[in-house]
């Protein structure tokens, strides 16, 4: 089973996100819902971009972004 971890905090203006995406037989995808499509967008724009990741909408908040895949190699910023 691959296992990614996301840890979002204060990324383009997500306040938080913790969650582990796993990915076996039986789930190959995920969907994200947001009612106004903003989460979609910063959740991808943190990800291709994690060197510059930065909350747009506070931008004096520290930002931190972690991403774990299921060898336990970790990227972050």
């Amino acid at each position: 089973m691959e296992t990614i971890k996301i840890s979002l905090e204060n990324c383009y203006g997500i306040g938080q996100l913790s969650f582990d995406f796993s990915f076996d037989t039986n789930s190959k995808s995920y969907s994200i819902y947001a009612p106004n499509g903003f989460m979609k967008s910063s959740f991808a724009k943190a990800l291709m971009n994690m060197a510059e990741a930065k909350d747009m909408v506070h931008p004096d908040r520290p930002t931190t972004c972690n991403v774990t895949d299921a060898a336990g190699t970790s990227k972050r910023k």
